[in-house]
């Protein structure tokens, strides 16, 4: 390990004992007297931070953010004793490898300032970091126009400039050596870029060749894609692009900073109002959070983590660094979540992974796949200071959100330069309340660096929420990307079927994800069927196994018997009704169905629908209310298809269950043609992995 020591702003800095390399001082103010005034405001990145003096040194001359990258756990502590020493804002640290960094994580074209004190190779044969930083590209990529990369060497040291580099200075020190070089633009190859975009986008002639006599005039700092990219962004949009910005390349830049400054000062506005009216909000819906944190039971247990409090086990583990931060809510999206995770995990197999829930059912389901690279925690309350005190102990390298956004978390992680992307799904309802509020939504979303959406429509319909068509990448829906193969636990299941003197071929009316009202509803229509189908047998999943209790009163007070699944014990003559009072097996259940309803589709008391696809998935015919609007895409393809059968009351769901139970053709050729209508997302989850892990 190397470090560094010095003062920064006045203050002696910490640093350790041993493996000390002392930068002089004469040095560190030679070296910000070169770059005074252009720090104040600017974004400053310290690769082999040591003891972070360089960043320190920059945040104390008025740099607005400097990210400190450090392998080492000791030093890295180190930068953060110096920071609290210092009480100095805008520091964030990075304890991992500096090329893992700048490879996966480092944000492009942000940093006006870049130092690296890289190790020395003191003998033949060890490694030499200098040249290998100097050939990555990212390190290039990660300089804003005109930025400064400031690199410490040996005296005599050869710098490999390669194409890529411009030396502006190099000036000796005693034992140091400091160059300070500038990224060499290929104006060719910024100019091939600007006619690869001008032949996609249909860009003018005028415009693109405007754009390279701008980057020939102005080397590095002049953009021919830049000018493009802004003539793209700028035509016809609500509220940007002026004409002379249309029509001059050179300003074109200068549009495209303002507009990001302005979204930014909208995030912060946003933010302002939401954190305002968060307590608020919060504590008016805390009663009914209370109750259903009873009702599923088990809530004590690390309770702590709601406020990013965690145990020692666990603190050690998250501080360990590297991870992968993937934000989910409850079982389904946890489901999502792990199947999208296993994908990821096969893209990149030294990924480690952080998935946090919000419900215990979701934490439970997370923490029975917990291994030892993968952690399961709760999702803190997304209070500015929660969020700050979980990103300061998980120090993700990147955060996923499963199809929803905690906006001060968001925000606090984007200001960390940690990559940020939503897996997306847009209800109607949702939608409704987004365009409602859409001066406050629109940029919160612009904060996201992605956006996996499901539907080619979603992509029109974000862009009108204020999300930036660049964030928007159409990947499928991972939920209807499954492998066609069956559930492992299906047998399992029939065992316990038959341990309930259920015959093997016997018929299976099945209730997936059923809401209030429903159960009663299916064990009524199930009655009345068992006049012509005597063998009949009736399952029933509820969406949330709480209200197990309240699904076996509706059963009950319909005049039928029924076993427990959590209870189930062998028997003399089958009950009328199975109750799945467990989480996470729905799908293994469709497997042994005949007729599917898909709940929350005729409830009385909710709307929206359930997943329609899973059962799809399993080969079954799928029956659902009018009530599916939460999948309404996927449900017009599969009723216009021919592939499904919408009711609009329980007197017709009832005639639909016969016809089918009746008609074993009819069955197959539904599930037939519905399998090949959700085809479409197959290769979804890749597609998404992909993009979330920025491949």
């Amino acid at each position: 390990m190397r470090v560094i020591s010095g003062i920064a702003g006045g203050i002696p800095l910490v640093a350790p004992k041993t493996d000390i390399r002392p930068t002089m001082d004469r040095v560190k103010g030679a070296i910000f007297s070169s770059l005074e005034p252009g720090i104040e405001g600017s974004r400053v990145l310290d690769l082999f931070a040591g003891a972070g003096t360089l960043g320190i040194e920059a945040l104390s001359r008025g740099a607005r953010e400097a990210i400190f990258v450090e392998k080492e756990s000791r030093a890295a502590e180190t930068i953060r004793r110096n920071l609290e020493k210092t009480r100095l804002r805008g520091g964030i640290i990075q304890v991992m490898d500096v090329f893992s960094y700048l490879d996966r994580l480092a944000p492009k074209g942000a940093f006006d300032f870049i130092f690296a004190d890289p190790p020395y190779a003191k003998k033949p044969g060890e490694r030499d970091f200098t040249p290998e930083l100097m050939a990555s590209p990212a390190l290039a990529d990660a300089l804003a126009p005109g930025g400064i990369f400031i690199l410490e060497k040996l005296p005599g040291q050869p710098i490999p400039l390669g194409r890529r580099w411009e030396l502006l200075r190099e000036r000796r020190y005693g034992a140091t050596e400091v160059a300070l070089l500038r990224h060499k633009a290929s104006v060719d190859t910024l100019h091939l870029r600007a006619l690869e975009l001008a032949d996609a986008e249909g860009i003018p002639g005028e415009v693109r060749d405007a754009a390279k006599a701008s980057a020939t005039s102005q080397g590095a700092e002049g953009d021919a894609a830049s000018g493009c990219e802004g003539w793209r962004e700028g035509r016809g949009g609500e509220g940007s692009g002026s004409t002379a910005a249309q029509t001059n390349p050179g300003a074109l830049a200068e549009v495209r900073m303002g507009e990001t400054v302005r979204a930014s000062a909208k995030a912060t506005f946003s933010l302002l109002v939401y954190n305002i009216f968060f307590p608020f909000v919060f504590l008016a819906m805390l009663p009914g959070l209370v109750r259903r944190m009873i009702r599923r039971g088990n809530f004590q247990r690390k309770f702590g983590q709601r406020f990013a409090r965690y145990d020692e086990t666990t603190r050690a583990r998250l501080e360990t660094g590297g991870w992968v931060w993937v934000h989910s809510i409850s079982v389904g999206e946890t489901l999502l979540a792990l199947r999208l995770i296993r994908q990821m995990r096969e893209l990149r197999a030294d990924l480690r992974v952080v998935l946090s829930t919000t419900t215990t059912t979701g934490f439970a389901l997370a923490e029975e796949n917990r291994s030892e690279w993968l952690e399961a925690i709760y999702n803190p309350i997304d209070a500015w200071t929660l969020a700050h005190r979980a990103l300061e102990t998980v120090r993700p390298e990147r955060l996923v959100f499963i199809e929803a956004l905690w906006p001060n978390l968001l925000a606090q992680a984007a200001a960390r330069g940690v990559p940020t992307s939503l897996v997306a799904r847009l209800s109607p309802r949702s939608e409704r309340r987004f365009r409602k509020f859409r001066l406050f939504t629109g940029p919160i979303f612009r904060l996201l660096d992605a956006i996996s959406v499901q539907e080619p429509d979603d992509v029109a319909r974000w862009t009108s929420l204020g999300a930036q068509s660049g964030q928007i990448h159409l990947t499928g829906n991972i939920k209807f990307d499954q492998p066609a193969r069956r559930d492992d636990r299906a047998a399992e299941f029939r065992m316990l079927l038959n341990r309930l003197r259920v015959p093997d071929g016997a018929p299976v009316l099945l209730g997936g994800s059923t809401f209030p009202g429903e159960e009663g509803m299916l064990a009524r229509i199930f009655l009345r069927l068992r006049a012509e189908f005597p063998e009949l047998f009736l399952i029933i999943v509820p969406r949330h196994v709480e209200r197990a209790s309240e699904a076996a009163a509706e059963v009950t007070e319909a005049g039928m018997d029924f076993a427990l699944r959590s209870a189930a014990t062998e028997r003399e003559r089958p009950p009328g009704c199975l109750l799945v009072n467990t989480t996470g097996e729905l799908r293994a259940w469709y497997e042994l169905a005949t007729v599917v309803f898909v709940g929350k589709s005729l409830s009385p008391v909710a709307s929206g629908g359930q997943n329609p696809v899973e059962p799809v998935f399993a080969g079954k015919p799928v029956l659902f209310g009018p009530h599916m609007e939460n999948f309404r895409a996927v449900v017009s393809r599969l009723t216009g298809g021919g592939a499904a059968i919408e009711v609009p009351d329980e007197a017709a769901l009832e005639a639909a269950v016969a016809g089918l139970l009746r008609e074993p053709a009819k069955r197959e050729e539904m599930a037939r043609r519905a399998r090949k209508i959700v085809s479409a997302h197959e290769g979804a989850t890749g597609r998404t992995a992909r993009l979330v892990l920025g491949m």
